[in-house]
């Protein structure tokens, strides 16, 4: 109740006197912080790892841009100030449960690539299987046709011996042509049968091995993705997690941080709870939820009258 008291009396000063605080604030501000102060913002994570360096008074909407963002100070060129930003980056918590995930989420894609492999690969040699079976019924039926007509001719002929024993010469050497003729035909079917398996054997082999090689390869793939997570997993852990100032802390949201106002360098700024990382240079920290509501919004890393008002009151800030 007391702060919206103070507030109120202070929406009721006149445009003169909050002027004239603001100025003597801002003058005293000047001369204690260091001048140049930049906005480190990580743009992607390894391996094209890139940090980009913004100047304070940047847009709002350039923190959206960011994975993560951090201070930078006393840089000469802008070489410098992204050198500075990248060892800072890499030495952070946040920094390296974002390259955890990352590899998670690879051995995830992995996992399920693998699935599609196994799946096609099984699909294929089915399909394969299933033409062999097909080219095996088509290279023997022909044969196998022609020896049921051989053996009806066979037949016939011994059966017409049999009722011709009067010409039984006749007979017997139409018999035997028939005999040479089935057996010729039966050395056929038995040649188009062994081709036909022969092939049909081949086919299967070479199904079966590009089926084991489209799995092999999957497993491979999924097993390094998992030392991968592992790996990244074991460097994540070795570096200490930066946590957020009591007030700036929240449990619902996935960093386990809300926008904040800070007093960083003497400089009263509002800080994204989602992507800033560098809590260490966060004095006097307070929720930015906590600041009026009726006024334009403050940008992210920017000097922000209403946290200076929330923070630093009309003295210096901390």
């Amino acid at each position: 109740m007391a702060r919206l008291t103070v507030a109120a009396l202070a929406l009721c000063l006149t445009p003169g006197a909050v002027l004239g605080s603001r100025v003597e604030r801002d003058a005293a501000v000047s001369q204690q912080s260091v001048e140049g102060a930049h906005v480190c913002c990580l743009e992607s994570l390894e391996p094209d790892f890139k940090v980009a360096v913004y100047h304070a008074g940047r847009g709002q909407s350039d923190v959206r841009e960011c994975l993560l963002e951090s201070v930078a100070k006393d840089c000469d060129s802008q070489a410098e100030c992204e050198s500075r930003c990248q060892t800072s980056m890499k030495g952070m918590r946040r920094y390296r449960d974002l390259l955890a995930a990352k590899a998670q989420k690879e051995a995830a894609d992995a996992a399920a690539e693998r699935a599609k492999i196994f799946d096609q690969a099984d699909k294929e040699l089915k399909a394969a299987l299933e033409a062999a079976k097909r080219a095996y019924s088509s290279s023997v039926k022909g044969p196998q046709e022609q020896f049921a007509a051989s053996g009806k001719v066979l037949e016939a002929k011994t059966q017409d011996r049999k009722a011709k024993e009067a010409v039984f010469s006749q007979a017997r050497s139409a018999q035997e042509t028939a005999q040479k003729d089935f057996d010729a035909k039966t050395s056929a079917k038995d040649e188009a049968e062994r081709q036909a398996a022969a092939a049909k054997a081949q086919t299967e082999s070479a199904a079966q091995a590009a089926a084991a090689a489209s799995k092999q390869a999957a497993e491979q793939k999924v097993a390094d993705t998992t030392k991968q997570v592992q790996a990244k997993s074991q460097e994540a852990s070795g570096y200490a997690p930066q946590p957020a100032p009591a007030a700036c802390q929240d449990s619902s949201s996935a960093s386990g941080a809300k926008d904040c106002c800070c007093s960083i360098d003497h400089e009263a700024v509002r800080v994204s709870g989602e992507l800033f990382v560098d809590w260490g240079k966060c004095k006097g920290a307070k929720a930015y939820s906590d600041t009026a509501l009726l006024s334009l919004p403050c940008g992210y890393l920017t000097p922000c009258d209403k946290c200076a008002y929330l923070i630093c009151g009309k003295g210096m800030c901390p």
